[in-house]
């Protein structure tokens, strides 16, 4: 982006314009810098192919990442086939900043490649644990949203295995129609 793409320029950068300008404080490997304070303005030196140098600046800042109050986000229990309200642990994931948003996705890859986003997530269907993309407001350099990626554990329970269907006969010994029946004869069988 500095050099516009031209080829054979260098640049360096410096912890601030007065070092660039002095050529003092070099920062020997720029992409692993760690800045020492929050904005900080960099100097930057650009070297033409013949030696040419101009001089700019660069801001850079950390944006704070949403905080998810706990280490622990409690499991959602469901029956297998049954519906589930995945934002009921929002307020705990919120931690009080109204500026949250939630996005889930039925798999991390699906969160990674932003793919598959569960549209109804107060009605969702699950089939084992959610992931949910939690955004702020703060836009980083390249115009994208701070987030974290919090997982929804969720437990899917196995349904009850049913026998097969039980016939109970009664003698209408009256004729009206009516008999009692004592359902519990049914119970083993089920």
């Amino acid at each position: 982006l500095i050099t516009g793409g031209l080829p054979g320029y260098t640049v360096t950068y410096y912890p601030s314009n007065t070092d660039a300008a002095n050529n003092t404080n070099v920062i020997i490997n720029p992409s692993a810098y760690v800045n020492i304070v929050n904005p900080q303005t960099l100097g930057v030196m650009v070297t033409s192919p013949d030696g040419c140098r101009s001089y700019s600046i660069m801001d850079i800042r950390v944006i704070q990442l949403p905080v998810v109050t706990g280490n622990t986000i409690p499991t959602l229990e469901v029956c297998a086939g049954d519906q589930v309200d995945l934002t009921q642990n929002e307020i705990l994931i919120r931690n009080n900043d109204p500026g949250l948003l939630f996005t889930y996705y039925p798999s991390l890859a699906d969160l990674q490649n932003r793919t598959n986003a569960i549209v109804f997530p107060e009605t969702y269907v699950a089939t084992g644990n959610v992931y949910i993309l939690v955004t702020n407001n703060q836009v980083d350099y390249l115009g994208n949203n701070c987030f974290i990626v919090v997982v929804q554990p969720i437990k899917v329970n196995a349904l009850p295995l049913v026998g097969a269907p039980v016939v109970l006969k009664g003698c209408d010994a009256n004729l009206d129609g009516f008999e009692f029946f004592d359902l519990n004869d049914a119970n083993e069988a089920l």
